[in-house]
């Protein structure tokens, strides 16, 4: 299922639209490289500790 991105926010998120359920998980990166039956790893939250997202 596609998704359009209809804006980017500093703080790394982004607002899309498409047909999305509560719950549904989007690939954010790497789309262009994927096929059926691809593995792919669910990025862990960012840390509380690990400011800004650089380590």
């Amino acid at each position: 299922m596609a998704v359009t991105v209809e804006s980017l926010h500093t703080d790394g998120t982004a607002v899309v639209t498409g047909s999305l359920q509560e719950g549904d998980l989007v690939v954010s990166t790497g789309v262009h490289h994927l096929s059926d039956a691809t593995k792919v790893k669910i990025l862990a939250p960012q840390s509380k500790t690990n400011v800004g997202g650089m380590l």
